[in-house]
């Protein structure tokens, strides 16, 4: 497939837009450099920004397609390039955040997401270029949320798995609880269930480890809770 080059020029910098596949097109050289980035660093910048955050980029953002460069002296090759439309350019310059980022993105969004215009220069004030940065800064707010709302999901999902985590360990415990009671002689029966019933046991799982029935357990329990006084208030009744 043949990728025609578009000329085209951001604030005086001349730059090739890439005719791939009925879409638009920059390398990360040139996209490195017109954020700024040094000369010898533009193409390997962007490269490593993309791999940092490779999971936010998606094919129509970024491809890797084959261009004729020109190597040394008058020769020509053909080399793999990795080229980014208009949206991949707008992460990028997220990404950056370099101080051309901003104006960057606005020229991207025009120059990039019409195909079926020419390419066209660095903006000039009017109209068209209060559109162009409204659409950036729409753009940046959907990609905040986005950002946003992953965040938020993540730790939802973290907080339910730590929940879940807990209620086992919980589990675990209470089980284990049980499991360390032995048989229980009729004389204790009475001192155990009592005690099983404070520390929050229920009655069925009182029963289970006592032998006892729910219904016995009930009645030791409603006695526990209706007992006589003791003590001296006993005492004193019965000297009466």
């Amino acid at each position: 497939m043949t990728n025609n080059l578009i000329p085209a020029e951001f604030l005086g910098m001349h730059l090739d837009i890439v005719d791939h596949d009925g879409r638009r097109w920059l390398t990360a050289k040139q996209i490195g450099l017109a954020l700024g980035f040094d000369e010898s660093n533009a193409r390997n910048g962007i490269i490593r920004l993309h791999e940092r955050h490779g999971d936010e980029f998606t094919e129509r953002d970024t491809c890797v397609v084959n261009l004729t460069t020109q190597g040394v002296g008058d020769t020509w090759q053909k080399r793999a390039t990795r080229i980014f439309s208009e949206s991949g350019c707008n992460k990028l310059g997220f990404f950056a955040q370099t101080p051309r980022a901003k104006e960057f993105r606005t020229w991207a969004a025009r120059a990039l997401a019409a195909p079926e215009q020419a390419a066209l220069p660095t903006p000039s004030p009017g109209r068209d270029l209060e559109l162009a940065r409204e659409v950036g800064a729409l753009k940046d707010e959907m990609l905040r949320l986005y950002r946003r709302l992953d965040t938020a999901q993540r730790g939802q999902i973290r907080a339910l798995t730590g929940q879940a985590r807990l209620m086992a360990e919980l589990g675990v415990i209470k089980d284990a609880k049980i499991a360390a009671i032995k048989y229980v002689p009729p004389e204790e029966v009475n001192a155990v269930v009592v005690q099983l019933d404070a520390e929050g046991f229920s009655r069925k799982e009182i029963a289970v480890r006592t032998g006892r029935t729910t219904n016995h357990i009930r009645q030791i329990l409603f006695k526990h809770r209706h007992a006589e006084p003791q003590g001296e208030l006993a005492l004193e009744g019965g000297a009466q």
